[in-house]
């Protein structure tokens, strides 16, 4: 099957094109070159179980292309997103001499998409970067850029800076790799994706849930491609500001972070749960499912959602294998929280809900739960 190029169209102008399908991690050598003419040096991120896969199929690429390759290697996982590799990967591109004619390779999933695409935007040359997920779930929630995240001790994604990468390579090949927990959080970005920016997408997962749910190779190629196209579409009609989601932070703090037009559907209750429950992969896609559930049960009260909204996504959740979390009691919220609430599928709206509403709707989740 052919590659699939969707082109995501910045907010103000601009554009860079992301590139999907069987064997495209293969050209990235030549991509790099052709958005950046006057590159000479590449600095590869990394991490320690992607890189003895791929490091040296996309070195030899680089070198076929006239670019010198330099590596650096992060923790797998999270861990990579900290302080310490961000500082790692800054001294590395100090080391390489890297300037505004260089790019920045992310490797990886999207914690190494996200340390990557930080550290390009905070050093002071102006190095571009581009983005090769190796996840289902960097493939569907990278591609779009924005912003970039390390995390913080007391939280996940509290830090961030703005930018977007030159080019994106969502090779789907590489995803037999990947064990069945990296699936299903996978599919936890297509839905949050379906249920907040495309009705379409939405309709088209619930048709073909069995297919994706068995890893049938076409219909993974082409839920990828649909999702990034409608995560481009979103960010197209986005102002900067809006590209944010919400901070793991928020649900404790009642912070005003703006909600992204994708990103925070879920994220409320999602980032409260997982904050109480710790950091982990699979956690992150089961946290930001039940906030999904949530959201889409508080829709109904507050945006006239309709019912059957409600239970076409808990049935998809339940087909891709992202179950309600057992024994969970949500944390109490200080104040009023900020949801992206959904009127029907595919179109949501910000709302503030006070801390009664809050809490008298969070007691009735608790009982349904029970």
């Amino acid at each position: 099957m052919p590659s699939v190029k969707v082109v995501a169209n910045l907010p103000g102008g601009g554009a860079y094109d992301v590139r999907v399908g069987s064997g495209v991690l293969a050209a990235l050598g030549a991509r790099v070159r052709a958005v950046a003419p006057s590159c000479r040096q590449v600095l590869v991120v990394t991490d320690a179980n992607v890189g003895p896969l791929y490091l040296e199929s996309v070195r030899a690429g680089m070198k076929a292309q006239g670019l010198f390759c330099r590596e650096a290697t992060v923790p797998a996982g999270e861990d990579a997103k900290s302080f310490a590799c961000l500082g790692e990967i800054l001294q590395a591109m100090a080391a390489s001499h890297l300037n505004a004619n260089c790019v920045a390779v992310a490797l990886g999933g999207g914690a190494v998409c996200d340390l990557a695409a930080m550290a390009a935007s905070l050093y002071g040359a102006g190095v571009k970067w581009v983005l090769a997920p190796t996840s289902l779930a960097a493939m569907m929630g990278s591609a779009p850029g924005g912003f970039a995240w390390v995390n913080l001790p007391q939280g996940r994604n509290l830090v961030g800076a703005k930018g977007h990468p030159c080019y994106v390579c969502a090779d789907t090949d590489v995803l037999a790799t990947l064990p069945e927990r990296e699936w299903v959080c996978g599919w936890a970005e297509a839905l949050q994706t379906a249920a907040a920016a495309s009705g379409e997408l939405f309709a088209w997962l619930g048709e073909n849930a069995e297919k994706l749910a068995a890893h049938d190779d076409r219909s993974v190629r082409e839920a990828i491609w649909r999702c990034v196209a409608a995560r481009c579409d979103a960010l197209a009609g986005a102002s900067e500001r809006d590209c944010a989601p919400l901070s793991a932070s928020s649900w404790a703090t009642g912070s005003e972070r703006d909600l992204g037009p994708i990103a925070g559907y879920g994220a409320a209750l999602g980032a409260a749960l997982e904050r109480q429950l710790g950091y982990d992969t699979v956690v992150h896609a089961a946290c930001l499912a039940d906030g999904m559930r949530f959201a889409a049960r508080l829709g109904v009260v507050l945006c006239d959602c309709p019912m059957e909204f409600v239970q076409e996504q808990d049935r998809l959740l339940a087909a891709f294998g992202l179950d309600p979390l057992p024994d969970v009691v949500a944390p109490e919220p200080e104040s009023a929280a900020r949801f992206l609430l959904p009127c029907k599928a595919g179109d949501c709206r910000e709302v503030q809900v006070e801390r009664d509403v809050l809490l008298e709707h969070l007691a009735a989740w608790s009982r349904a739960r029970e």
